[in-house]
């Protein structure tokens, strides 16, 4: 029998499941994660084991990178047996125990099955899903993923899905439901709580947090805007033509992506930062993400990222910048390390292995091509292309490559070249050698961007638009914009207060701020350059680029 404390007040057990897969009869134990969560404690102290694997089971990638777990950390995990006979031993064997998990229909099979290998008795726990409570409490919500519920309630999950982390927040969602259920349904007991899930679940319009009237409150006008949980936390930073358009866009797509949706569960305010131009909402969006690290945004984040330096015959790449690593900022050692890889199977084909094939054509070694496809492959790139042994042989190969790519694609939108392709399913001798055309392309994009922007670091810039009553002007020194506001049509642009830095000064007051924040307004200008009245960029006293000439060089960037 239900004991007569209300539900908020009593002592659940919370409890976390992580796999490889969805079922699991497919799948294998990650890890299990559980804590005890009292009425009077603010936090939970969270017990998780990693889950042995089964004999020879292998983590798929996807897997490692969402959980950050490693097969070696994997192997090295405690024997299902013992992670079930200390899950028990939380049961106390006084029978049911109530058990709050997010989505029994998950968790609850794995645990059956470590109970039917490694238990004895009767089922030990009394699951209570917070997903099902929400889905019948809120059924308004767009999403009730665990990371959403606790959004919408003004909390964070831990990026990477780890047991700990779920365990606390699948806490907090439990007494945030538990004092809703109180107040909207009047329920009180647990048995009343187990008849109302009998219920099913009402079917309502989506309808998200924030107040309609803060978005149709917005500017129309460009921008920055920022979405926040409750709580204040910003979840997403973006730029606007017209911050009222944009914003509303989001939350009415047609089809929006899940992550949007989880995302848009979450949010209850906006916040925006106008600006005078398209251009300069760009680089206020640069420099805000990295401020505050939004949770949802992808793209120009610090984290895992950092910038090398190659030598001049792009066949090495560090850290630091010195007098034989003088090529840079590169965004990725990746681009330079796949043309190595290249010249080293060209030089020696018959020791092309497995790791050298994959990383010449940029995938990971499981999706390598095989020996006989790769070498009729690149047999057919040497035909074609001929030897790239110095970087004036490649920077030719390249700029030929990127000329010839479709227009629809030459854009800083696919992402940092450099990174590794997309799986290919199968491979032939064209597709290799295709792939083989993209790593000395990618290569001397990367050389060649890297000097665009060292130059872009020290300039002033001025532009107006087709309909624009007046100007704008652009004051960069080291990277970073020092001056904006009107231009005066009758003034000369002035010369760039840096002009005469070295390339050394220059890349020494590099960071990843600054190269992405030049990166975004390379894009930019490449965009307004056919639609401009005016644009000029100066560079030095005697080095001034007109618009014809500034769309000539942004064809190679």
């Amino acid at each position: 029998m239900d004991s007569p404390t209300t539900l908020v007040d009593v002592p659940v057990l919370a409890l976390d499941v992580q796999a490889t897969a969805a079922a699991s009869r497919a799948g294998a134990l990650l890890e299990v994660g559980w804590a005890w969560a009292h009425p009077d404690e603010v936090s939970a102290a969270v017990s998780a084991c990693v889950v042995a694997p089964p004999t020879d089971f292998v983590l798929p990638r996807p897997v490692e990178r969402l959980t950050g777990l490693s097969n070696a950390e994997w192997r090295r995990g405690q024997e299902p047996s013992k992670v079930w006979t200390r899950l028990a031993a939380e049961a106390g064997g006084g029978g049911l125990v109530p058990t709050v998990v997010h989505y029994s229909r998950f968790e609850e099979p794995f645990l059956r099955a470590l109970h039917v290998r490694h238990g004895s008795g009767d089922f030990p726990f009394d699951l209570l899903c917070t997903h099902a409570i929400a889905r019948r409490l809120l059924p308004e919500l767009p999403r009730r993923t665990l990371r959403a519920l606790a959004g919408y309630f003004g909390a964070a999950v831990p990026p990477l899905r780890r047991s700990a982390g779920h365990v606390q927040a699948t806490i907090l969602v439990w007494r945030h439901l538990t004092r809703l259920l109180a107040d909207r349904e009047g329920l009180t007991r647990l048995a009343e709580l187990r008849d109302w899930l009998r219920q099913p679940a009402r079917r309502v319009p989506r309808c998200f947090a924030l107040d309609p009237g803060a978005r149709r409150a917005l500017p129309d006008a460009p921008g920055v805007y920022r979405f926040h949980r409750a709580g204040g936390a910003v979840l997403y930073v973006g730029k606007a033509t017209s911050l009222r358009k944009r914003v509303a866009s989001h939350f009415h797509a047609r089809a929006p992506h899940e992550r949007s949706l989880e995302m848009l569960t979450q949010v209850r305010d906006v916040t925006c930062s106008p600006t005078a131009t398209v251009l300069e909402a760009a680089l206020l969006e640069a420099d805000e993400i990295k401020r505050l690290a939004p949770p949802y945004n992808v793209a120009l984040l610090e984290a895992g990222r950092g910038l090398c330096y190659a030598t001049t015959r792009l066949d090495h790449v560090q850290p630091e910048p010195d007098r034989e690593h003088r090529v840079g900022p590169l965004a990725s050692p990746l681009p330079i390390e796949a043309l190595q890889a290249l010249r080293l199977a060209i030089r020696e084909p018959d020791r092309a292995t497995c790791v050298l094939r994959a990383r010449a054509v940029g995938v990971e070694p499981a999706w390598a091509p095989g020996p006989e496809c790769f070498g009729a492959g690149l047999a057919s790139f040497v035909t074609r292309r001929g030897p790239i042994d110095d970087a004036r042989g490649v920077e030719r190969l390249g700029r030929a490559l990127w000329a010839a790519r479709p227009a629809a694609r030459r854009s800083d939108d696919e992402g940092e070249p450099g990174e590794p392709a997309e799986r290919r399913p199968t491979w032939d001798a064209a597709r290799v050698a295709q792939a083989l055309d993209v790593t000395a392309m990618r290569a001397t994009h990367a050389a060649r961007r890297a000097t665009w922007l060292l130059r872009l670091s020290e300039c002033t810039l001025a532009w107006a638009g087709p309909d624009a009553t007046e100007g704008r002007r652009l004051t960069i020194e080291g990277g970073h914009v020092v001056d904006a506001g009107t231009l005066d049509p009758d003034a000369p642009l002035p010369t760039p207060a840096g002009y005469a830095r070295t390339r050394d000064e220059r890349q020494r007051r590099f960071d990843l701020a600054t190269f992405d924040r030049l990166r975004v307004l390379a894009t930019e200008l490449r965009t307004l350059s056919p639609r401009a009245s005016r644009l000029e960029l100066r560079l030095g006293p005697h080095v001034s680029l007109s618009r014809r000439r500034l769309s000539e060089v942004l064809r190679w960037i």
